[in-house]
C-alpha cells in the first residue's frame, strides 16, 4: 500500500525523514504543505478531523512529518525515531 507522507521544506525533521525514505528507496506521495494552499488545506482538513493528531495540538505541534496510509486508517507520527519496520508492514498490505 502506498502511502502519503505530509512534510514541510521548513521543517528539519521532515527533511531528515525525506532523506531517510530517498536512501531506503521509499516510494510515497509526498505532500509539502509549505508548497501550495491547496497542500495545507488538505493537511489541515485531516488534522482537524482525525483524533490522531490531538497529542500534536495539545503539545502546540503542527503533526508533521506524518505519515498516512489507506483511506487514514493508518497514521504514524515521523517527529520521533522511525521504526522503519512498521511502515515496510504497511507498505507491503
Amino acid at each position: 500500500m502506498k502511502g502519503t507522507l505530509y512534510v514541510s521544506s521548513h521543517c528539519p525533521e521532515s527533511q531528515e525523514v525525506l532523506s531517510q525514505c530517498r536512501e531506503r528507496g521509499l516510494d510515497f506521495r509526498i505532500i509539502d504543505i509549505t508548497e501550495d494552499l491547496s497542500s495545507l488545506k488538505e493537511f489541515m482538513n485531516l488534522r482537524e478531523n482525525e483524533d490522531f493528531f490531538k497529542k500534536a495540538k495539545e503539545e502546540n505541534r503542527v503533526g508533521i512529518p506524518v505519515f498516512v496510509f489507506g483511506d487514514n486508517e493508518f497514521f504514524y507520527d515521523a517527529e520521533e525515531k522511525v521504526d522503519w519496520e512498521i511502515l515496510y508492514q504497511y507498505m507491503k498490505k
